[in-house]
């Protein structure tokens, strides 16, 4: 059995307007180097690689003791998503994010190319990617009524699942076991986690 759900780009623009504005701290010796991202502008998918987000920003540098505010009219990042397998075995969809452009046409081009080669640093860390486990949220179990004799228990997991990017969104499919068992016996499913 399969569940597939569709991210359009008006989902992700809302749900991105629901997390913005936050700030990315870029240094975790000096908590004053931070990029401040306002809410997207534009949101467009690209076909199998991922979801590209235009927005303004705030880069907050210290430049010899001083933090100085850099206002970015435009910058781009780009929201990679994959399947991957967690610690226990599970599934996992992790989002990546990656700075594809920011506009600093106030500075020399190697300021740039420098800023976004040490924004992209703090990004590629794995600890800055966004790790949802689907296939425990989507894990429900139910008894059915008891009119229904015998008694039973009704399992529905999420074994596994994949993602794929094309111009019309993210397309999440999650691959589902359905089990049924009597009321108040460990059903197969309790039985292999234990």
């Amino acid at each position: 059995m399969w569940l597939q759900a569709i991210l359009t780009a008006d989902d992700l623009m809302h749900a991105l307007h629901e997390l913005t504005p936050t700030r990315i701290q870029l240094d975790d010796d000096d908590p004053s180097r931070s990029l401040h991202l306002d809410p997207p502008i534009e949101v467009r998918f690209r076909d199998g690689e991922g979801a590209l987000v235009r927005t303004s920003a705030t880069l907050k540098w210290d430049v010899v003791g001083i933090t100085v505010p850099v206002v970015l009219r435009s910058v781009e990042l780009l929201l990679v998503p994959s399947i991957e397998q967690g610690i226990d075995g599970a599934d996992v969809l992790v989002m990546q994010v990656r700075l594809e452009a920011l506009d600093l046409s106030a500075l020399p081009g190697f300021v740039e190319d420098k800023l976004r080669s040490r924004i992209n640093q703090v990004l590629e860390k794995p600890s800055s990617f966004v790790r949802w486990k689907f296939t425990q949220t989507l894990d429900f179990k139910f008894h059915l009524p008891d009119a229904v004799v015998p008694p039973r228990d009704l399992h529905l997991s999420a074994r596994w699942g994949a993602i794929r990017v094309s111009e019309q969104g993210f397309a999440m499919a999650a691959s589902f076991s359905f089990l049924a068992n009597v009321s108040g016996a460990p059903s197969i499913m309790d039985e292999a986690r234990s």
